[in-house]
C-alpha cells in the first residue's frame, strides 16, 4: 500500500500543514495520507483534519515520541525515522511548508531506490553547500572529501520517496545522529546517498519560492520560512492561506496562527484577525 506522509511536531508549522494538505487534496483528493503527531498540539491539529470530509480523504495519524524541543535541531533526527512509523509500504514524504500543484507519480521509488529532490540547481561543491558539508569533516571524512571533489546535485529533504525497508533510511538516520545540528538530515543525506541504490529529481519536484523560477513545478517549498519572509513566497503562498481562512479548513480559525510569528505578522499587515470559529 501507498501513502502520503507529513509530520508535525509543535504549532509553528501547524498552519502551513493544512494549507500544505489542502493543496494535496486539490490533486489528490483519495491518497492516503499519514500525520506523525510529535506531542499534543500536532495530535489536536490531526483531530481537526479527521473531522473535516473536505480535506480528511484517507487520512490517519498516530503520534511518536519526538526528540525534536527536548533538544536543540532535534527535529532533523526526527525526520530520518519516519520508515519505522509509516504504515505504509512505499511512501512519499512532504514537509510541512510545501504546496502541492502537480503530479507527484514520479516521487515514488522502484526496488530499494531512494528518490532524493535537488535544491535549485546547487551543486555539493558550490559555493553555498559546500561550505556546510565541510563542517562534517569530522564526523564523515571520507564523504565529506567525495561530496567536494566534484558536483554532485545538492540534496533537500523537503520532499523525497522511499520504501519501508529501504537500506538508505536507517544508514540516513545513523548519519544525521553523528552531528546533530542545523539542517543535520539534509547534509547527512547529501553525503550517504551514491552509496546507495537512487534517483534525483530535479528542483521541478521540490521548487524554492526564491530560487527556482519553473515552468513545470509540482511542489512548492518555503524553505526557512520563505513563504512570509519573501514577497515570492507570498504570492504563491497568500492565496491559498486565504481561501483555507474563509472556509475554516481543519478548524483553523480556532487555534492558529498558535506560535507561528511570522504568519501572526502578516496577518495583521492583511488587517485578519483570528477568530473563534463557531
Amino acid at each position: 500500500m501507498r501513502g502520503f506522509i507529513y509530520q508535525l511536531t509543535g504549532s509553528r508549522h501547524a498552519t502551513q500543514l493544512v494549507v500544505s494538505l489542502y493543496s494535496f487534496r486539490k490533486k489528490y483528493p483519495g491518497e492516503n495520507v499519514q500525520l506523525l503527531c510529535g506531542d499534543d498540539f500536532s495530535m489536536m491539529v490531526a483531530e481537526n483534519i479527521y473531522k473535516d470530509e473536505r480535506i480528511r480523504g484517507s487520512f490517519r495519524y498516530k503520534k511518536f515520541d519526538a526528540i525534536c524541543g527536548k533538544r536543540r535541531n532535534g527535529g532533523y533526527v526526527d525526520k530520518t525515522s519516519v520508515h519505522e512509523l509509516t504504515d505504509y509500504s512505499d511512501n512519499v514524504f512532504l514537509d510541512a511548508d510545501t504546496l502541492v500543484v502537480g503530479e507527484l507519480e514520479e516521487v515514488f521509488p522502484f526496488g530499494k531506490e531512494i528518490v532524493l529532490t535537488q535544491f535549485a540547481e546547487w551543486k555539493s561543491n558550490g559555493p553555498r553547500i559546500s561550505g556546510r558539508v565541510f563542517k562534517w569533516s569530522k564526523f564523515a571524512p571520507a564523504e565529506v572529501a567525495r561530496m567536494l571533489s566534484k558536483d554532485w546535485p545538492a540534496i533537500n529533504t523537503g520532499v523525497f520517496g522511499f520504501k519501508k525497508d529501504c537500506p538508505y533510511m536507517p544508514a540516513w538516520k545513523e548519519m544525521t545522529n553523528r552531528n546533530i545540528s542545523f539542517i543535520a538530515d539534509e547534509i547527512a543525506s547529501q553525503l550517504i546517498f551514491p552509496d546507495f541504490e537512487h534517483r534525483i529529481l530535479d528542483h521541478r519536484f521540490n521548487a524554492s519560492v526564491v530560487h527556482t523560477n519553473h515552468f513545470d513545478t509540482r511542489v512548492w517549498h518555503g524553505h526557512g520560512k520563505k513563504f512570509l519572509k519573501k514577497e515570492s513566497g507570498m504570492r504563491i503562498w497568500w492565496p491559498w492561506f486565504l481561501e483555507v481562512w474563509e472556509k475554516n479548513i481543519a478548524n483553523v480559525r480556532s487555534w492558529s496562527p498558535a506560535s507561528d510569528l511570522l504568519l501572526a505578522e502578516q496577518m495583521q499587515k492583511h488587517g485578519i484577525s483570528p477568530v473563534q470559529a463557531s
